[in-house]
């Protein structure tokens, strides 16, 4: 069997903020790149990271202490040189959609970028994401009676400000 030459590295967490922060942190600790993320049913979230195996190993070991401090971290994993078959499957679910190359500053992100992600989660999703959101103003009552269109204008500067990337 042929195998890839770089490293595979995972960071699965339970909900988009943990893995959002993990994806962040590990994108500045080294040169990898982030493919977009994957989501399984119960807010289970899964990055996976590509490059040399010991920017990976080093990305998914800060990305992942980023994601206990944020949320709950379930598990991450680095594959040193995995087999074709499962890049295929990785890049295969990811083809539709742009890899992103990590750079050591956070790309820009529009209050546009923020707008589109938000407006695509559920109420449901977005209260849950706004409940573990660092700075947030609103207590957990608040948050409940709160509108979808509120509760994003209510995130939309806290997250601009932290510099994260896009849900």
């Amino acid at each position: 069997m042929e195998s890839y030459k770089q490293a595979l590295g995972m960071i699965e967490t339970r909900g988009l903020t943990a893995l959002i922060a993990a994806a962040d942190e590990a994108a500045k600790a080294a040169q990898v790149e982030v493919l977009p993320y994957q989501s399984a049913d119960a807010g289970i979230v899964t990055i996976f990271l590509t490059g040399d195996v010991a920017s990976v190993s080093a990305a998914v070991e800060a990305g992942a202490k980023a994601a206990e401090r944020v949320g709950v971290l379930l598990r991450s994993r680095v594959i040193a040189n995995p087999v074709n078959g499962t890049m295929a499957m990785i890049l295969h679910k990811s083809k539709s959609k742009t890899v992103v190359p990590s750079v050591a500053v956070s790309p820009i992100v529009t209050v546009a970028d923020w707008l589109v992600r938000l407006k695509a989660l559920s109420i449901h999703e977005l209260r849950r994401q706004a409940r573990v959101l660092v700075n947030f103003p609103l207590t957990g009552r608040e948050i409940v009676r709160t509108s979808k269109q509120d509760l994003i204008q209510v995130m939309l500067p806290i997250l601009q400000k932290e510099g994260e990337q896009p849900l």
